[in-house]
């Protein structure tokens, strides 16, 4: 049974005796009614063929033609969209949901500019919503294009709400200690902020992080994943070393087969379930507001101030823009420039004030 786990969009139900009964099922399309004998090379070549067949030609709409929910029908039955990370897709889902219900019955073919202006102002008091209508919408109307279904873009050059306030609040050095000294060694809690400060990577990568992506090379471990974000599309991957301090925090906690951080049931965690777990044992420490981003955010703002550059900065945490990586250094280079500046400016003024150095010797 181990193998049909792996065959894509397989599904399976029991009828009224109790009988196994599968089925291959895409998205908008009939089930199609799997009946050789399962694990069978008979089984997989007829689930081959049902994926081929279960095409998005052969949904039925459950929209209007050529309304904006008809389209959005369309480009969720798409392969495209079938290849979506599971993540993606769950929150993909929910924003075409509300799309669906704000401007669905309108037609897509007759959407402008300024409606989708309009929908993004509508919703200003909340500018990471807002922001990801008018990005889900982009993918919607340039899947249009490439399909052939449309000709324009009533996107193109709608631009972005501002976010409110700093964003992810990023962990202090004090912040770290009062969690270090709060959660022992060996414990689950104290290797998940671990595995978030020696690799810097996001919540759904720390999640899924295990012994499968543990490759040794000339006799060091190293850690070898793909992000979660954007692995289907435009995938990254990251190499680091594993420290010292990691790889005892890993050898000497609980761990599971495949994941490294496990439930207390011995299962992997999911993202919402994790997010929960580690607002407890933060709360627990003392530490308030926090999340496991800002720890990444935390360790993008140390390696700035290490003198970090932005290219080093990008490799760590995956960054695919320099404009993302510039969000770290930007404070810390600001500063160095700030001190380096002072320092002049003390040797050129030194003579008005022999006593002392009225700047930077005080600080130094």
């Amino acid at each position: 049974m181990s193998d049909l786990v792996k065959i894509k969009n397989l599904v399976s139900d029991k009828d009224r005796h109790g009988n196994v009964r599968f089925y291959i099922r895409v998205r908008g399309c009939p089930k199609i009614r799997i009946k050789e004998k399962p694990g069978s090379a008979a089984f997989h070549m007829a689930c081959s063929k049902a994926l081929v067949e279960a095409k998005p030609t052969k949904v039925q709409a459950k929209h209007p033609k050529n309304s904006l929910s008809w389209l959005i029908d369309q480009y969720q039955c798409s392969p495209e969209y079938e290849r979506l990370a599971p993540n993606t897709l769950k929150e993909r889902n929910n924003i075409l949901g509300r799309l669906n219900r704000a401007i669905g019955e309108y037609d897509y073919a007759s959407i402008t500019k300024r409606d989708v202006i309009d929908l993004r102002n509508a919703n200003a008091d909340r500018p990471a919503a807002s922001n990801k209508f008018v990005k889900i919408l982009r993918y919607v109307y340039g899947w249009a294009n490439e399909n052939c279904l449309h000709d324009g873009n009533p996107v193109t050059g709608v631009k972005l709400l501002k976010s409110k306030g700093p964003g992810f609040v990023a962990w202090t050095i004090e912040d770290m200690q009062a969690y270090l000294a709060h959660h022992p060694h060996g414990t689950t809690a104290r290797l998940a902020f671990l595995l978030f400060l020696f690799t810097g990577q996001r919540r759904s990568d720390v999640v899924s992080m295990g012994w499968p992506h543990v490759k040794t090379s000339n006799g060091r471990q190293k850690l070898h994943f793909t992000q979660q974000k954007g692995s289907t599309q435009k995938p990254v991957v990251i190499t680091m070393p594993i420290g010292k301090i990691l790889a005892d925090a890993i050898n000497n906690s609980t761990t599971g087969e495949v994941t490294f951080l496990i439930t207390k049931a011995g299962k992997p965690f999911s993202n919402a379930g994790f997010g929960a777990r580690f607002k407890s044992w933060c709360e627990a420490a003392g530490i308030y507001g926090k999340t496991a981003h800002g720890i990444r955010k935390g360790v993008g703002g140390l390696v700035a101030d290490g003198a970090g550059t932005e290219n080093e900065i990008m490799a760590l945490l995956g960054h695919s823009t320099h404009e993302q990586a510039s969000l770290y250094t930007k404070s810390a280079r600001n500063e160095h420039l700030t001190t380096a500046a002072l320092r002049k400016l003390d040797t050129q003024i030194s003579v008005l004030f022999p006593e002392k150095s009225p700047t930077l010797k005080s600080h130094s």
